[in-house]
């Protein structure tokens, strides 16, 4: 049973940033190494919220940013998270309109701006990226 989640109450922003967002800390149960599969496969510029927990070699050739709470410099929000109980960040962002992508994890209901995807659904996520950023080029997955 999803909560009924109460959404803050904030000013809606025009998205024109050009970094996706990862919300989190990187830990395996909050999606961190799917996001670090995308931002290589994708080429994205990634900003996280959270500590590298996995160790300082975790993020290896890539060099995310931290997040510095200008939320126009985001474009996207994907977090193929786990396990999250408690997704006030993703509230937030839902409330200032910037598009999500995340998983059932979260307890959120898909929408216009938040698409909701099966955990491990790692090509379903990666599609709706390239939707989303409008990235028109082919993967070589080998």
């Amino acid at each position: 049973m999803k909560l009924n989640w109460h959404l803050p109450n904030l000013t809606k922003l025009n998205v024109k940033g050009t970094k996706v967002l990862f919300p989190a800390s990187t830990v395996g149960r909050k999606g961190e190494y799917e996001i670090k599969t995308l931002a290589k496969e994708l080429d994205f510029n990634l900003l996280i919220t959270g500590r590298t927990l996995e160790g300082d070699d975790f993020w290896e050739d890539l060099i995310p940013e931290i997040f510095d709470g200008n939320y126009e410099s985001i474009s996207l929000i994907v977090y193929p998270a786990y396990i999250e109980h408690q997704p006030r960040q993703i509230l937030k962002m839902i409330s200032i309109g910037i598009p999500i992508i995340t998983t059932t994890a979260c307890g959120i209901d898909s929408s216009e701006k938040v698409k909701v995807f099966e955990l491990r659904d790692f090509d379903g996520i990666k599609n709706e990226i390239i939707k989303t950023l409008g990235v028109c080029r082919t993967f070589d997955n080998s």
